[in-house]
């Protein structure tokens, strides 16, 4: 029997993740079939499924196909294409096809997260900046609830525990009188609005790359705590820092 909370998995699968745990977001994979069946966990999830005539002509016209398709079936604001190993192998112009969809205004953005250049923990890192950097794309959303920190680092699917921890960080947080921004677990308008935000709370070394770039874009101070507090100490370090 498969473990309910996988721990181990390759880049796409922590990308996919992450895009599930958006409101908004529908994830759609540019990658072989097998891949779609392994993560979908019967939840709908769009896919080219590559076969052996992608290998070797390429894929970007089934990615143009499924995108369209994608657009008129899933109710979604955001469309995140995420590009697996074949078509990384093969060489797929992923973002010249993106490009174009953005022309033809479907909110679409890519993340290359292929097994062989990761595992699930960087998978989700690459997919946060990206989201970061293209959630402007979707339709604009009634504002945010404003927020003082957003919270990076915390990982849907990997970390078992996530949706609780966020909770408890945003609550110490609130003794201080700060307002968390969560975004994982909540909508495109969160992620929208996280480079209006204060700070950001790096909680992993998963999250420094999504605070990195609101540091260096929107000018968002990034504060490192660097793991998940646990107990007393480690709030009060938290509310220090």
């Amino acid at each position: 029997m498969a473990a309910l909370h996988e721990r181990n998995g390759c880049a796409l699968q922590g990308a996919v993740a992450l895009l599930q745990a958006v409101d908004g977001v529908v994830p759609v994979l540019h990658a072989n079939a097998g891949c779609g069946a392994a993560l979908g966990r019967g939840r709908p999830l769009p896919s080219t499924a590559l076969l052996e005539k992608q290998v070797v002509f390429g894929g970007t016209s089934r990615l143009r196909e499924q995108l369209k398709n994608a657009v008129q079936v899933q109710a979604g604001t955001l469309f995140g294409v995420l590009a697996g190993c074949v078509p990384e192998v093969i060489g797929d112009d992923v973002p010249a096809m993106l490009k174009e969809a953005r022309e033809q205004r479907f909110p679409a953005f890519s993340v290359a997260v292929p097994g062989f250049g990761g595992h699930g923990w960087s998978g989700h890192a690459a997919a946060a900046r990206a989201l970061l950097e293209h959630a402007a794309l979707a339709a604009p959303s009634p504002e945010a609830v404003p927020a003082d920190v957003n919270l990076l680092g915390l990982v849907p699917g990997l970390d078992p525990d996530w949706e609780a921890d966020l909770d408890e960080v945003a609550a110490v947080l609130a003794e201080a009188g700060l307002v968390a921004r969560r975004l994982a677990g909540e909508g495109t308008a969160a992620w929208q609005a996280a480079a209006r935000s204060r700070a950001s709370l790096v909680l992993s070394p998963w999250g420094e790359t999504a605070a990195d770039w609101l540091e260096r874009e929107h000018r968002v101070l990034r504060v490192d705590l660097g793991w998940r507090p646990v107990g007393s100490a480690d709030a009060a370090l938290l509310l220090e820092r």
